[in-house]
């Protein structure tokens, strides 16, 4: 589970396999919404369950969105979107750092000219959900095959792609990890997108594609333990990053 914007949001989110070993993957709309960032004292509290906390807190040090997100200002209304997605790095706890701990799910960036939806085969979408039949207590998941959808936006030339999956998970689940693989049904894979919206009965993802691997690539390398901890500048044009201290603008 991702605490986001001061306690008064929930979202979902899994630690991925990093060369700092303190990335989380997570939606971008939990982090950078409405102009503004949401990561003011946000907290990672991995296996959750009914407020059993097994792994304690882990405090959020910044946030890694593309730079198309940011550009067109997403509003809520435009979640669900092909650049959803965002990297999260995470403060070492006692000279600890999360991976150790924690371990981590693998990622896998999707090369759109060789694989469609269905080549990735089965997928499990896992997420908090808090709305409806669901009370955000424990962690979920569908299970099921991908499609391959477009996704238009006036702010965007060319459309974009989305993976959907036939689910009912509502808000809450907002950035829990796509999983793939054969180890994806008992909850371990690679991630290859996260929940970023959808209706009654289905969710979309990003496609982690090259402009994913970017973002990844960057906010792995500028969060690089030094002494003192100071994440390394990044190029704008790749990614977007959030104040340290957790500034809302």
């Amino acid at each position: 589970m991702l605490v986001v914007d001061g306690g008064r949001h929930q979202c979902s989110a899994a630690v991925v396999a990093s060369s700092s070993r303190r990335l989380v993957a997570t939606a971008a709309h939990c982090v950078w919404l409405d102009g503004g960032w949401r990561v003011d004292g946000a907290v990672f509290i991995p296996g959750y369950a009914a407020g059993e906390e097994p792994y304690g807190r882990w405090a959020v040090d910044t946030a890694y969105v593309p730079p198309a997100w940011t550009e067109a200002n997403s509003p809520i209304s435009d979640v669900a979107a092909d650049t959803d997605f965002a990297f999260v790095s995470l403060l070492p706890r006692d000279g600890v750092l999360p991976e150790q701990v924690l371990g981590a799910q693998g990622i896998r960036f999707i090369s759109p000219s060789t694989d469609t939806g269905a080549g990735v085969g089965e997928v499990a979408a896992l997420g908090y959900p808090a709305l409806g039949s669901y009370d955000g207590q424990s962690l979920r998941a569908c299970l099921g095959a991908v499609e391959l959808e477009r996704f238009a936006r006036a702010s965007a030339p060319v459309p974009g792609e989305v993976l959907a999956l036939d689910c009912d998970m509502t808000e809450g689940a907002s950035g829990g990890p796509w999983l793939a693989g054969p180890g994806a049904a008992d909850g371990r894979g690679q991630v290859i997108g996260v929940v970023s919206g959808g209706d009654a009965t289905h969710l979309v993802s990003p496609r982690f594609g090259p402009d994913a691997q970017q973002v990844y690539e960057a906010a792995d390398s500028a969060s690089q333990i030094t002494t003192p901890p100071d994440p390394a500048a990044t190029d704008p044009t790749t990614a977007q990053i959030a104040p340290r201290g957790g500034s809302s603008r």
